[in-house]
């Protein structure tokens, strides 16, 4: 059963900060659904002061083993206060994510629905740098089972009802940069491995420290690359707007590395 209403959010902003200290990003439940699986994810680390992507992974589980994962301790630290409540039936989780790159994976009864936010770790408001939150991609589903892909570690096998990938914005950090960030640990052919902390319904997963160099430094020749790619995109654009009318080409005439610059040449 298809458990969240989803709504097209690519390249949205969600959430700004308010007051500059909590800003948060929830999935939209049906309304004839009760919440069941309620959870916050803590940002803390670089996460919190530089900026980073999410990947959230909710995982639907029939109801006897949600009843089982119910009894269970999922809160490090205490959820935030004022939260709406929660029946009987249902269960508050906490996660903590430090990682530029974290997966989050969370168990909810497939009968009903769930609902995330991100919240500032408390003991760390302080070094907060981030303003908010972005969606940058929503994966689909099989249209038979609801179900996505299956989870590669932590709860591995697990199928997603629907993963969103989420920005979390802050000023030195903008949308082609975590997207540059996104494609090397999700998209490349040889994509890091991932360690989780796994407790009986979330799993924190992040590159491992010892592979995180090398996707530091894939990132960043990523975020380059892209740079450049763009500068091209629009000298080329200039140079098709304030081309004469007539069969040609824009063609580059400056030198690799340097500024790009396109002359409209026509055609022989």
């Amino acid at each position: 059963m298809r458990s969240l209403t989803s709504l097209s959010l690519a390249g949205s902003l969600l959430v700004l900060a308010v007051g500059g200290a909590v800003w948060s990003s929830a999935a939209h439940a049906a309304s004839d659904k009760r919440v069941d699986s309620d959870l916050t994810i803590y940002v803390a680390g670089d996460l919190l002061r530089k900026g980073g992507v999410v990947s959230v992974q909710p995982l639907p589980v029939p109801r006897a083993e949600w009843d089982k994962i119910n009894a269970a301790d999922n809160a490090p630290v205490p959820p935030p206060e004022g939260l709406k409540p929660i029946g009987a039936g249902g269960k508050r989780m906490v996660v903590i994510a430090s990682a530029q790159y974290s997966q989050i994976q969370f168990f909810y009864p497939e009968d009903v629905t769930y609902t995330f936010r991100f919240r500032p770790h408390p003991e760390q408001k302080d070094e907060m740098r981030v303003t908010g939150t972005r969606a940058l991609s929503i994966g689909g589903v099989n249209s038979d089972t609801g179900l996505g892909p299956q989870m590669e570690y932590g709860f591995k096998g697990r199928a997603t009802s629907g993963d969103q990938t989420i920005q979390l914005v802050a000023p030195d950090l903008d949308e082609h940069t975590a997207r540059s960030l996104m494609a090397v640990v999700e998209l490349m052919p040889n994509r890091p491995p991932l360690a989780c902390e796994t407790r009986s319904a979330t799993a924190v997963c992040a590159v491992e420290p010892a592979t995180w160099p090398k996707v530091a430094a894939d990132w960043e020749k990523s975020r380059l690359d892209g740079i450049t790619e763009r500068k091209h995109d629009a000298a080329r654009r200039a140079c098709y707007d304030k081309a004469p009318a007539g069969n040609g080409s824009c063609v580059q005439v400056s030198a690799d590395g340097a500024e790009p610059v396109y002359e409209f040449r026509r055609n022989p």
